[in-house]
């Protein structure tokens, strides 16, 4: 588990100061101190792209901010941006980020994960933080697959795929679409900071949105 700390200066990388004494910020005040090690091409990019848009248009402070991860190529997130935040353990993402919204209401807790890291080994996780309606964002970057472990089915992996080592492993079985169970959404395009947006303004409550794209 790894703990990162948010930039706190009075002014931002810019020098900007906005009315009120509040720095006001841009998508570069939000770059975390390490660059993406993500695959060319993967859809994480946008994903983290427009999470950072999406604070920069809230204007929120990096201190208001928690980004919370569990284990996965997307689960790395939280290092890329600048913010509070904690990398966890497999599937327990969830639960991490419902300590720290219950201990500090005044910050904007989001989770970022995998279908396999939020659905499988983190989907008992998923259904009581559903349960509990926390006041958290969920994004889920969805490529039907464990990735990470190049292969490894998951609870969205599509019936009958052309993955016949895992499958033989695993057995087929039916795909499951778990935003049938939350208020939540699909989003196929990089606009997911839309969601983003309406979570980190006057949004209460569970929010999930689920980001789909191919491995």
């Amino acid at each position: 588990m790894s703990l990162s700390i948010a930039e706190t200066e009075s002014k931002n990388r810019s020098g900007v100061e906005a009315k009120g004494g509040r720095p006001k910020l841009t998508v570069k005040d939000f770059k975390g101190k390490v660059d993406p090690d993500w695959c060319p091409g993967c859809g994480d990019f946008g994903v983290l792209a427009a999470l950072k848009q999406a604070l920069a248009e809230l204007q929120l402070q990096p201190h208001e901010v928690m980004t919370v991860s569990g284990i996965g190529c997307s689960s790395n997130l939280p290092g890329y941006v600048n913010a509070y935040g904690m990398h966890t353990l497999h599937g327990r993402a969830l639960a991490v980020a419902t300590g720290a919204q219950l201990a500090n209401h005044k910050l904007k807790v989001i989770v970022t994960g995998g279908d396999g890291d939020g659905y499988a080994i983190g989907g008992n996780h998923f259904l009581h933080t559903l349960r509990r309606n926390v006041d958290l964002t969920y994004l889920v970057m969805d490529n039907q697959i464990y990735g990470l472990t190049t292969g490894q089915v998951s609870p969205t992996s599509i019936r009958d795929e052309n993955q016949e080592h895992a499958l033989r492993k695993r057995g087929k079985r039916d795909q499951s679409d778990p935003s049938r169970h939350s208020r939540g959404s699909h989003i196929r395009s990089p606009r997911i900071h839309r969601a983003a947006k309406t979570s980190g303004g006057n949004h209460q409550g569970w929010h999930p949105a689920q980001r789909l794209f191919p491995d």
